[in-house]
């Protein structure tokens, strides 16, 4: 029974490729007009195309597997669209509004996951899953032979944004899904409500996900950062230029994954909320402001929140600021954000478990809180997770000696330690912070009593830092 199912879908898929070659019939058509609606077609009859859950967890029914199916497709296989000169590149621009760039190299043992990931994305869209338009995203393929990781990138009107989170599935679709609607609609106060609860997943109902939101789970559940953002706008008509300044800055900031961005247009309900929450939300005569909701916030802490009706500044720098605290607990997710703002970073390594660095670690951070507000074109974190121990030799610092930190600065690709045998206190912070930078690009010494040192710059361990951080 299982050879005969087998031998039929062999047939099957055999006679499909030759029908839509057009060689059946006596003719070869090398561009059959309905080759979409026939591939579509062909994909909602087969039963080995029945489940998504099976794309999901890469299964299938093991009858219909051969040693070839089970190793997956090959690279540079999936899709129909392929770039070979910049002239088709550019041509696929005009044409299509919005494409998925999936780029490989042959000799690329990394990108066959990649390829897998990308199949079930176009078998997706082909079974109406996923939508964009009411119809599919194409898939364009590029090869470039020096790759040694896949790459995958959304073109959406004149911007490629490049995907850099490995190749998970559903969060790749969450990231195609913040480019393509990047801010969310809010019409509701259970809208509202439920957006910015940030200790739930948000369920999106854009156009992309066809009816059917593909939840994260697990992978919402661990994530140690979750940042809402909701613009309330009391006339849209007179507040177009900042909507249209939040929906880019929403592109831009797309990369990350505990970011959504909302908009409310609801005049009514604006006011309700200003009346509702005054200045904890808004400016005292103002009715269109930005707040941030985060997951990282104490409970009861002020909100940040930026005056719509004010001066404009720069949304998608504002935002990331505002994402982060004075003093950062750092997680993935933070140096994610503190990295895409390049701004000098202040980074402490502290341990309030063991006996003996609880004393000197929370010492530290108590100094740290009272100075960083004097110092905003600095960015100030701390880990205190021994998985992070690793993470320490990367910017400069050794041994297991505890608390320690460092000033980094990635555009200049300095990096400069706190000297060990100096007290922690006030005058020596500020004093680090101060002269710290400058001091190590002249190779000079920070304190009067340290001896002269050569600038330790170095630009292949500064990016190995960025990279791992």
């Amino acid at each position: 029974m299982a050879t005969s199912k087998y031998i039929n879908t062999k047939i099957l898929y055999l006679l499909v490729f030759l029908q839509l070659l057009g060689i059946i019939g006596g003719q070869i058509i090398i561009n059959p007009p309905d080759l979409d609606e026939q591939m579509e077609e062909f994909l909602k009859e087969n039963s080995e195309y029945e489940s998504v859950k099976s794309f999901e967890k890469g299964e299938d029914d093991p009858e219909d597997q051969d040693e070839e199916e089970e190793q997956g497709p090959g690279i540079l296989t999936v899709g129909i669209h392929f770039i070979d000169t910049e002239y088709t590149m550019d041509y696929y621009k005009k044409t299509f509004k919005a494409f998925i760039l999936a780029e490989a190299s042959y000799d690329c043992e990394k990108c066959f996951e990649a390829e897998e990931m990308i199949d079930k994305v176009f078998k997706l869209f082909a079974m109406n899953e996923l939508a964009y338009k009411k119809k599919e995203l194409p898939i364009v393929r590029r090869e470039v032979p020096s790759l040694t990781h896949p790459r995958i990138s959304i073109y959406f009107k004149g911007t490629l944004y490049e995907y850099q989170k490995g190749c998970h599935l559903d969060l790749f679709i969450s990231f195609l899904n913040r480019h393509l609607f990047p801010v969310v609609a809010l019409e509701t106060r259970e809208d509202i409500e439920e957006f910015q609860d940030t200790s739930k997943e948000w369920v999106e109902n854009t156009p992309l996900y066809n009816g059917k939101y593909r939840k994260l789970g697990r992978i919402f559940d661990e994530m140690e950062k979750v940042t809402r953002v909701i613009a309330f706008v009391s006339d849209k008509k007179e507040h177009q230029y900042e909507l249209k300044q939040l929906k880019e800055a929403a592109k831009e900031l797309g990369f990350r994954d505990d970011l959504r961005i909302a908009k409310i247009v609801n005049k009514d309900l604006v006011m309700e909320y200003k009346e509702e929450m005054g200045t904890k939300w808004f400016d005292e005569g103002s009715t269109n402001s930005m707040v941030v909701f985060s997951s990282s916030k104490a409970s009861g802490s002020p909100l940040n929140y930026y005056d719509l009706s004010s001066e404009t500044v720069h949304l998608s720098y504002w935002i990331n600021s505002a994402s982060i605290e004075h003093l950062e607990k750092m997680n993935v997710f933070s140096v994610q954000i503190m990295e895409s703002m390049h701004m000098p970073m202040y980074v402490a390594f502290v341990d309030v478990k063991k006996k003996k660095y609880v004393e000197r670690s929370n010492q530290l951070l108590q100094v740290i809180r009272k100075v960083a507000y004097d110092y905003p074109y600095f960015l100030f974190g701390y880990f205190d997770n021994n998985s992070y121990d690793a993470k320490k030799n990367l910017i400069g610092i050794e041994g297991e000696e505890m608390p320690q930190f460092a000033l980094f600065n990635p555009p200049n690709n300095v990096t400069v330690v706190f000297p060990t045998d100096k007290e922690i206190n006030q005058e020596n912070i500020r004093l680090f912070l101060d002269n710290g930078l400058d001091a190590a690009m002249k190779g000079e010494p920070i304190f009067k009593d340290q001896p002269k040192k050569k600038s330790k710059s170095n630009k292949s361990k500064i990016k190995e830092t960025n990279d791992d951080l």
